[in-house]
Parts: C-alpha cells; sequence; structure tokens
C-alpha cells in the first residue's frame, strides 16, 4: 500500500513539472541534453551494480525502474495537457504549411507508439502482468500523447506562434528576413532579453501570404514590441531549421 502511494505521489510530481515545463525545447541546451543523459545512464548503472553486489535485491530494482517509469509517464502527460491549454489560449490558426511529412506522419507515429504502450501493459494480452509492464506501457503512452500534441511546424496564431512546446506571442517578434527563397527566419525576444530565432520553410505560393500576415501583426504590436527589444544579447534557436 505504501508504495503504490508512492507511485500516486511520483505520477503526480511528474504532472505538475510537465504541466509547469520545467524542461521544454526552448530551454535545453546540447550541454542540458548530455547531463540529463549522462545522470539518467549513471542512476541506472548504479542500480544495476547494486544489483550485481547484492547490495539492491530484485524487487528494490524493480520498484525503483517502476517509480521512474511512473515520473516519466506523469511527465510526458503534464507536458501534453500544457501543450493543448497553450494551443486554445494561442487562438485560432491563421497560417500553417501542411504535408504529409509534417502533419500527417508525426500523428501517425504517435498513434503507434500509443497502441504500443497499450500493448506492452500486457493487460490486453494473455502475457504475464508485471509492475514493470504496466507502468514501462503507460510511460509509453505519455510519451505517444505528447508527441501528439507538438507542432513539428510553425503554427501562426491569432495571438502567437506555436513551435514545438513554445508558445511565442505577437508582442515579443521584432522582425523577419527571407534567408533564402523559401527560408524564412523570424527573431524575437524570450526570457531574459535575449534575442532569437527560428527558420522555416514556406512555399513560394503562400510567401505573399505570409509576409502581409507578419506586417499585420508586427504593426498592430509594435507599441508593445518595442518595448520589449533588448539593446543586446543574442542566440540562435536549436532546434531551428524545418
Amino acid at each position: 500500500m505504501i508504495f503504490y502511494s508512492i507511485l500516486a505521489a511520483l505520477v503526480i510530481s511528474g504532472l505538475i513539472m510537465g504541466y509547469l515545463q520545467i524542461i521544454h525545447f526552448g530551454n535545453l541546451t546540447k550541454g542540458k541534453v548530455l547531463s540529463i543523459v549522462i545522470i539518467i545512464f549513471a542512476i541506472l548503472i548504479l542500480v544495476g551494480i547494486g544489483h550485481y553486489l547484492g547490495w539492491i535485491t530484485q524487487t528494490l530494482a524493480a520498484k525503483f525502474t517502476m517509480g521512474i517509469y511512473t515520473i516519466f509517464t506523469g511527465f510526458f502527460m503534464g507536458s501534453g495537457i500544457q501543450n493543448i491549454v497553450t494551443r486554445k489560449k494561442a487562438g485560432d490558426i491563421e497560417y500553417v504549411y501542411r504535408s504529409f511529412a509534417t502533419e500527417i506522419l508525426p500523428n501517425l507515429m504517435a498513434v503507434v507508439i500509443v497502441a504500443y504502450g497499450f500493448y506492452r501493459t500486457y493487460l490486453m494480452t494473455d502475457q504475464f502482468i508485471t509492475g514493470i509492464s504496466i507502468t514501462s506501457g503507460f510511460s509509453l503512452v505519455g510519451f505517444g500523447f505528447y508527441g501528439w500534441t507538438l507542432r513539428v511546424v510553425p503554427e501562426f496564431r491569432k495571438h502567437g506562434v506555436l513551435l514545438l512546446d513554445r508558445f511565442i506571442p505577437w508582442e515579443k517578434v521584432i522582425a523577419y528576413e527571407w534567408q533564402t527563397e523559401d527560408a524564412l527566419t523570424l527573431d524575437y525576444v524570450i526570457e531574459d532579453n535575449v534575442i532569437s530565432d527560428f527558420t522555416t520553410s514556406i512555399p513560394p505560393e503562400d510567401q505573399l501570404d505570409m509576409e502581409r500576415l507578419l506586417n499585420r501583426k508586427i504593426k498592430e504590436h509594435k507599441s508593445d514590441t518595442d518595448l520589449n527589444i533588448p539593446t543586446n544579447n543574442h542566440e540562435h534557436e536549436i532546434p531551428g531549421d524545418f
């Protein structure tokens, strides 16, 4: 009973961390990603060594693994819910480039991951059900749900731009520039008055409409944008190209 209470607390903690976007694409750097990966592998290696040396029993190792899966489940579900809430706050779509690779394929992949996650729980099969099978399966379900809520290409909406799991209000957009014939770069202000940017592809037939939209939005929010323009500091967004 105590262990199940701990799992419940872990999934709630994961939900809160995900909903508050403690970790999101906007604050990820190569160094942070590498550090997270190293920490996870170090923990798993230490648990494996402890189990091999007899310091950690198989039952304890299994419970620890279930706890990790449970946190991941809560985190991905919370992040996905936040993405849906942000999408509604962003308003109606005014422009988005749709194609099989950017619209249908990511959704298919998310559905496959969710379906495999449910299968991995073994709840709908005659295979032996374990705590690890259930928690690992639901972590995949959460990951698939989170992937389904991500925007692979920028969505230019009424109140701002959605990119992956981030929302950029029009007040934060300061300029745009055509890098090539079909590559558009958008500059915007992020935390600590740092100017960041992302680059996306716009088909030639949509470029005129895109320029009209950007000019209109920047003009509408020009007074707010001027207050947000820092005098220095610039960083390039990672990832940036789509």
